[in-house]
């Protein structure tokens, strides 16, 4: 370890031996980014990649001088795809030191094989490719750029494993979409956007699979494996035999073929023209129903008013009017409670007509986010409760979605909006301690110790086992 001013060797003391600083709180400074980096390192070769950078920027957050963490970041980077990345934290570690630094020979190896840099720049082109693809619309082509991607071994990718796996799903390939989110866990075992798909495939692939005998399994298993192979890549030495257009039918086959036909036309026009119109028609409904809410609650409002407002009549005797009171004083609070669950139950049917209709799109964030919003699905009629229940599991990944952009607000310094979203999060899925752990550093970077202090001690108490008990535990002494 340097002094911080003079950069001569520190040996054990509160003073540096040459200039004479003080560096009692340097020393504990640099410590601790060391042990940041160390649990960095030790996630790193348990194949948590995500946890790895999570510490490493931590521990360069406490010290930004710390060679090693700049390192071993970049290679981190590297592996999960993020190349550019990589290269800026060997160059910032390059500049801090330029002599003696492992980044020098990083930039070198990664420069000098021409072959894998290109490999490096054409996939990342590719990437980039995929990407405006999905924003025209154009599934299909950005599957072809991203399966180029797959099929070189010699880079990794991380995001697009993720994209290639989204567009599966909104084809409703669930099990491809496995295989290739596996290979992603692979690579990162704890990325939380690798999981979050993982776990609504998982509930998909659950439900289609749960009502088939073992002999359906089997042949579902059988199918789904075929078809990967029949579109797995052609390499330089596959041949291919064109098939002869000569056939003999017979009018047995003849009558199948025009059975099947009508089959598949008939089909068609259902997927092509039912499915659409009824698409527009929820869709429909929803909004006439939004705006059918707002008349009602208008009215409601209008009619309460009126009702609270006493009425000028003759007089009469005290008797008649407390009989004229006890008597409709209960017949007027249960109509309003009437009143009130039934336009509950019209905003719950609108919210769950909106879900459904960001499903259809592939929206899965907005329609958990207005599953959520659902005050009581108990009441739904068999119809709405089928639709629910095929869509519920939304809502379930949902806070993974806030949990991702939290973390991205966090690591761009907005710490406001990080803790917001990390609040929110924490309320939802109570059982996320890094949720709760972040909550406590959102609130330590905007200097409010007091509500970090109370944050790292109800995360001790809750996860007394959990990774981030000796940073709470750090962080409640430093602010005590």
């Amino acid at each position: 370890m340097k002094c911080y001013k003079c950069g001569s060797f520190l040996y054990d003391g509160e003073f540096c031996s040459t200039c004479g600083a003080d560096v009692t709180v340097y020393r504990e400074i640099v410590l601790k980014s060391n042990d940041f980096y160390n649990s960095g390192l030790e996630y790193a070769r348990d194949r948590n990649l995500s946890k790895a950078i999570e510490h490493l920027n931590l521990s360069l957050k406490l010290y930004k001088g710390n060679i090693n963490s700049h390192n071993l970041l970049g290679l981190v980077y590297f592996e999960t795809g993020e190349y550019t990345l990589g290269f800026a934290h060997w160059v910032i570690s390059k500049n801090i030191q330029p002599e003696n630094n492992l980044a020098n020979m990083f930039l070198d190896l990664v420069q000098e094989d021409k072959a894998y840099f290109d490999s490096i720049n054409s996939n990342i082109k590719k990437y980039n490719k995929a990407i405006s693809y999905v924003e025209q619309e154009s599934y299909d082509l950005a599957e072809i750029q991203l399966k180029k991607i797959l099929n070189d071994n010699t880079v990794h990718m991380v995001k697009a494993y993720q994209l290639s796996a989204l567009l599966r799903i909104r084809k409703k390939k669930y099990a491809a979409a496995r295989k290739i989110l596996e290979r992603a866990q692979a690579i990162d075992a704890g990325d939380p956007t690798t999981i979050a798909y993982m776990t609504a495939v998982n509930s998909q692939i659950k439900n289609e699979e749960k009502d088939l005998t073992p002999g359906e399994l089997k042949t579902k298993h059988l199918q789904e494996n075929a078809e990967e192979d029949l579109h797995s890549p052609l390499s330089g030495d596959d041949v291919i035999i064109p098939k002869s257009s000569y056939k003999e039918y017979n009018p047995t086959t003849v009558a199948i073929i025009q059975i099947l036909i009508g089959f598949i036309v008939g089909a068609a026009l259902i997927f092509f023209v039912v499915v659409p119109a009824k698409t527009n028609s929820i869709r429909n409904e929803a909004a006439a129903t939004q705006s059918g809410l707002e008349a009602q609650i208008a009215q409601l409002t209008e009619e309460n008013a009126r009702l609270s407002t006493p009425a000028v009549t003759e007089p009469e005797s005290q008797a008649a009017q407390d009989e004229a009171a006890s008597g409709s004083a209960e017949p007027q609070t249960t109509s309003e409670e009437d009143a009130r669950k039934e336009e509950t139950a019209k905003k719950d049917e609108a919210l769950l007509l909106e879900a459904y209709a960001a499903y259809q799109d592939g929206d899965i964030e907005t329609s958990g986010n207005k599953l959520l919003e659902i005050t009581d699905a108990s009441v739904f009629d068999a119809g709405n409760k089928a639709i629910y229940d095929a869509i519920s599991y939304t809502k379930d990944v949902v806070p993974d979605y806030w949990y991702n952009g939290a973390v991205r607000l966090f690591e761009e310094n907005n710490f406001e909006e990080a803790l917001k979203e990390f609040t929110r999060v924490y309320e939802v899925a109570n059982t996320t301690g890094e949720s709760l752990y972040y909550m406590g550093l959102c609130h330590y970077n905007l200097d409010q110790y007091e509500e970090a202090t109370a944050r790292f001690q109800e995360y001790l108490d809750t996860f007394p086992e959990g990774p981030h008990v000796n940073e709470c535990e750090y962080l409640i002494v430093q602010m005590s």
